[in-house]
Order: C-alpha cells, then sequence, then structure tokens
C-alpha cells in the first residue's frame, strides 16, 4: 500500500465527518533545512548532513508538539495528526515521549498503522538461531517492486542492486520485534488500525530461489559479499517478472471505518456534547505550525 494512498484516505474521511485533521512530515523540514542552510566552507558532506538532521529533528518536533497543544482550541473535537516519519522499532519511545511532553490534560491515542494480514512471518536459520521478522516475504517483496519500478523519487528511486541493500537495511530494523498488540503497547501505541499493506485477494506465491536469495543476502550483510548477493538477489527477482498489486481501495476505507465504528467516532459529528476524543494522533508526517493553520 502506497503510504499516500493511506493517509489521503484518511484525511477524506475524518474531514467528512467533521473532525480535524492535520499532516506531518519529517522530510519536508529536512528538505526546507537543506535548501536554507548553507554548508560550512571546511564542513565535509557528511558533517553538513548531520548539521541538517539535527535541525530538520529540532523543527519538526516543536511542529509536532505545536499541532498537538492546538488541539486545546475550540471547537474542541477529535484531531488527527498523521506523521509521516522513517518509524524502525528504536525511535518509538522517542515519538511517544515527545506526544507525552505535549500532551498536557488531553486525552490523546498514539495509533499504529499495521498489516490487516501479515501472512507466514519470514524467517531463516542462521547457525543453530531461528532470525525472525514480523513481515512476510511477500510484503518484502511487495515493497521492494515498488521501489525497484519508481523511476523518479526524492529518497529511494531504483537502483538495481543498491536500493536492495537500502531494503535490506529497513528489513533489519524490525528483525526479532514483534507486531501484536501487547509489544506495541510496550512502545506506547494505544490503538491500532489493521489496512491491508498488500492486494489481498491475489496474494502473490514467493518462488523458493527469491527467498533463498533474500536469505543469502542477509546473511552476508556487512561481509566482503555482501555486493555478491546482492548482485543476486537484484538479478533473482527481475528474472521473475513478478506483478504486485495495490490493495483495494474499498479495503482501506473499510479498515479506517471500522477503527471509527469501534471507536464511536462515525456519528460524533453530528452530537453535540464534547467528543469522546478530544485528540486522536497516528503515527507518521512536517510542515511548520503556521502553514497548517
Amino acid at each position: 500500500m502506497k503510504k499516500e494512498t493511506f493517509y489521503k484516505t484518511l484525511e477524506t474521511i475524518v474531514t467528512k465527518l467533521g473532525y480535524r485533521y492535520s499532516y506531518i512530515a519529517n522530510k519536508e523540514f529536512k528538505d526546507r533545512c537543506k535548501k536554507n542552510m548553507i554548508r560550512g566552507k571546511n564542513q565535509t558532506e557528511k558533517e553538513f548532513s548531520r548539521v541538517v538532521d539535527r535541525k530538520a529533528k529540532f523543527q519538526f518536533q516543536e511542529c509536532l508538539r505545536g499541532l498537538i497543544e492546538e488541539s486545546y482550541l475550540p471547537p474542541l473535537k477529535p484531531h488527527f495528526i498523521y506523521i509521516e516519519k522513517n518509524h524502525p522499532p528504536s525511535s518509538w519511545e522517542g515519538t511517544e515521549r515527545l506526544i507525552n511532553e505535549a500532551r498536557g490534560d488531553l486525552e490523546v491515542n498514539v495509533i499504529g498503522l499495521i498489516p490487516k494480514k501479515i501472512g507466514e512471518h519470514f524467517c531463516y536459520q542462521r547457525n543453530s538461531q531461528t532470525i525472525t521478522y514480523p513481515l512476510s516475504a511477500e510484503l518484502f517483496f511487495t515493497c521492494l517492486d515498488r521501489v525497484q519500478k519508481r523511476e523518479d523519487h526524492e529518497t529511494l528511486a531504483g537502483n538495481g542492486p543498491q536500493s536492495v541493500g537500502v531494503l535490506l537495511e529497513f528489513l533489519e530494523f524490525f528483525k526479532g520485534e514483534s507486531l501484536d498488540e501487547n509489544s506495541l503497547k510496550n512502545y506506547g501505541f494505544d490503538k491500532f488500525i489493521y489496512a491491508p499493506f498488500t492486494q489481498e485477494k491475489s496474494p502473490v506465491d514467493i518462488p523458493s530461489d527469491l527467498i533463498d536469495g533474500l536469505v543469502n543476502a542477509l546473511k552476508f550483510k556487512k561481509t566482503e559479499n555482501e555486493q555478491k548477493y546482492l548482485i543476486e538477489l537484484n538479478r533473482i527477482y527481475e528474472s521473475c517478472n513478478m506483478k504486485f498489486n495495490d490493495p483495494d481501495q474499498e479495503g482501506i476505507e473499510e479498515a479506517i471505518n471500522l477503527f471509527l465504528q469501534n471507536e464511536k467516532l462515525l456519528q460524533a459529528s453530528s452530537k453535540k456534547e464534547k467528543p469522546t476524543l478530544p485528540n486522536t494522533i497516528n503515527e507518521k508526517r512536517g510542515i511548520s505550525n503556521q502553514e497548517l493553520r
């Protein structure tokens, strides 16, 4: 599922119900900082990039804090803030801490967007250890297929073995993690939207040689043979010529509406009493406070 498909669908549904909706994307702050900051004469590209990242992170956090605080303003109603940000498990606690600092007396719910149907978890054996991931091989290759077919993208366009390697880095962030509710609640998530990430009506069977290629690429990460196995994985993927379809739009709408129904928010906008959720926050995206007002 493309992220734009989900957050635009979410915006359409919640604004029609009369709720507030905001979108904040970390990347937009990075782009703005990079454009407005001047690299020092003796500053390396890596050093400059770190300075840009720190500045963008501060601006992103201040904007998110402002959006949460704006939920105090009348008329008091549920406020969905969609945060677009690379969110590996290592960053979840930091986001929760920022939200808790800004929430004050507001009732805030951090909502995790997770796959409705994960399928068989991808795993492989390394020596006597079983390495597990909370995602299916189909979901990984759906993501890989989308990246490899992108000719123009601001951060990650398809680039053969190189972009395959980047996707493996993202996959490694989730090694040994769990996406079950109890585990996610320990990270600060309160509620969940279960949406289709793959085409559930016509699941794709992943060939065994493609699975083997993925396993080898992971086993030989950060070794002298890493590039060899990235090239091989990309070659197998291209030779399979597989077709991965996006999930149906109605499935995404159904997932959002089911969440709202469970939270008793589908008719809340027509009632005069105070809404049951003064502020609802869904993980992911950035613009400045002034631009969002």
